[in-house]
C-alpha cells in the first residue's frame, strides 16, 4: 500500500467528537527503507491520545482523499490507552 500525501492538510482523521483528544502525531509517507514491517516498508500514521482516559477507536477512519472519507478503517476493538501512541 502506497500512501502519497502531497500535503498533510489533506490527511483527515474522521471520528466522533472525541477526535479533539487524539492527534496525528507523525506521518511517514513514501517509506522506502526507514521502517520495516516484515519484508515490507509501508507508509504509516502515528496517533496520540492526549487525554488521561482510554479511547475506543472503533468506527474511526483515516483518509488522504476527500472524495473517499473512510478510505482506511481502524479495526473494531482498537483501544488507545491514556497518553499513548498508536502506529
Amino acid at each position: 500500500m502506497r500512501l502519497l500525501l502531497p500535503s498533510l492538510a489533506l490527511f483527515t482523521l474522521l471520528a466522533s467528537a472525541s477526535a479533539l483528544t487524539v492527534s496525528i502525531n507523525e506521518v511517514m509517507a513514501d517509506n522506502q527503507t526507514a521502517v520495516a514491517n516484515g519484508a515490507d516498508f509501508p507508509d504509516y500514521v502515528e496517533l496520540k491520545n492526549t487525554t488521561a482516559a482510554t479511547i475506543d477507536l472503533t468506527g474511526w477512519t483515516l483518509t488522504d482523499d476527500t472524495t473517499t472519507p473512510a478510505k482506511y478503517a481502524i479495526p473494531a476493538g482498537t483501544m488507545l490507552p491514556a497518553s499513548a501512541y498508536l502506529v
